[in-house]
């Protein structure tokens, strides 16, 4: 791939400037700039970020994300990430669709698959064997096309949100889930449980014929025919978003120091002063030892479905909203 003459042009500069260039060219013209200090900064092309909102859209990206927290020694899901295969063909990049089904294979089933440029869950799936995986990439690279294949993360998910290098929420999220009760099928069951969270006045942004219902539902040997015995306790959402069904609680108390630096490290990372990003913790009741992946930093995050989870929450999201508005105040 042919280099751009204005890159060279940074590169000279940086080095009278003591800033480091990191040339990612596997990310399509893409600089990494790390300023004395530790900020750094997202060059793509030749949009240079002086405006903040550019590094809030570098962020975005998850392929170039998640590049960042992984080569600053935080964790992330193992797997990689690949293009649309024409947007390939053009660019003279190997990583298309066929290289991201071996990614699948070698990963092993299921996996994840998930648009590198979209939020609140739009595009995510999990694809439970070979079998889904074309469906699935074709769906993901008609709204996007550049994707990730990424091992299925288990645990607790958190969702952490930073201001200045200092953690202000921490939450859990629990995914969309439906319980057995011996008579309906899956389906009448997803059904009723949007019935249930319309009725609260929640606005969710799937709907009960979600094609990611099924896919969640055949990883477990089921679909929306099965009958679950009385009880059983069913996952049938991978993302665990507010707006996508999900349950949120509490989790100030319960994330623990290292977990928090590493909060902080990952919005650092990504040049942002203030992001959220969502976590796994494989064992939430020891979070000082634990392993845990980042899922996704977001320098957007929604705060209102927690907000709404009781007093305490609201106050920590009223303190935040404040100090988010002094830290727009214009300079000068």
């Amino acid at each position: 791939m042919a280099s751009l003459l204005i890159h060279d042009l940074v590169v000279e500069a940086a080095s009278g400037l003591g800033v480091r260039v990191e040339h990612l060219g596997e990310l399509a013209f893409t600089l990494r700039l790390t300023y004395p200090g530790g900020r750094t900064k997202i060059l793509f092309k030749q949009h240079f970020p002086v405006d903040r909102a550019c590094v809030a859209d570098a962020a975005r990206v998850k392929a170039w994300m998640m590049h960042f927290l992984r080569a600053g020694g935080l964790c992330v899901p193992e797997g990689d990430f690949f293009f649309e295969d024409a947007w390939a063909a053009r660019r003279g990049i190997p990583k298309n669709t066929q290289a991201a089904s071996e990614c699948a294979e070698r990963l092993g089933y299921p996996v994840v698959i998930k648009p590198s440029c979209q939020s609140l869950g739009t595009g995510v799936h999990l694809v439970p064997s070979a079998a889904y995986f074309a469906d699935r990439v074709r769906e993901v690279v008609a709204i996007d096309p550049m994707f990730l294949i990424q091992r299925l993360a288990l645990g607790t998910e958190y969702r952490v949100v930073v201001l200045d290098e200092e953690v202000r929420l921490a939450y859990k999220k629990a995914p969309f889930r439906i319980h057995g009760d011996g008579e309906r099928t899956c389906g009448e069951l997803i059904a009723a449980r949007f019935a249930e969270v319309a009725a609260a006045g929640r606005q969710v942004a799937v709907r009960p014929d979600d094609s990611r219902f099924d896919s969640f539902l055949a990883s477990q040997g089921l679909d929306r025919l099965s009958v679950l015995s009385e009880g059983q306790a069913c996952q049938v959402g991978l993302t665990a978003g507010y707006n996508a069904g999900g349950e949120l609680s509490e989790g100030w108390d319960t994330l623990g120091t290292r977990l928090r630096a590493v909060a902080c490290a990952a919005v650092r990372l990504c040049g942002l002063r203030f992001g959220g990003l969502d976590m796994v913790v494989a064992n939430a009741a020891d979070p000082e030892r634990s392993p845990y992946v980042i899922l996704d930093v977001n320098p957007s995050p929604i705060m209102d479905g927690y907000a709404r989870t009781g007093p305490e929450a609201q106050a920590r999201v009223a303190n935040l909203v404040r100090d988010l508005l002094v830290a727009m105040r214009p300079e000068g």
